[in-house]
């Protein structure tokens, strides 16, 4: 294996684990979100688009599934980006 090949693949294992990582940031501030309101979230989901077929390159679309403080089950679309925020949608 010469250097060009371990440097390509040293690369790509960086860039695989900043977007696992950003992946995981996500379901903990969407947990956090929703568990400082009182809910307990059921299932979180990744999706390739957006409930209206979305779709932006710098964002990530999740379907989440949980019980509020009432106790209804309820199931929002949002939106993370890179930048941090998050964008639900009613």
């Amino acid at each position: 294996m010469n250097l060009s090949n371990i440097l390509t693949i040293s690369i790509f294992l960086v860039f695989l684990g900043a977007v696992v990582l950003d992946w995981a940031s996500d379901r903990y501030r969407l947990r956090d979100e929703i568990e400082s309101k009182g809910g307990q979230v059921a299932k979180i989901q990744w999706k390739l688009f957006g409930p209206d077929g979305d779709w932006d390159i710098s964002n990530r679309f999740y379907r989440v599934t949980y019980v509020d403080s009432q106790g209804k089950q309820v199931e929002r679309y949002c939106k993370t980006s890179y930048k941090g925020g998050t964008y639900w949608r009613d």
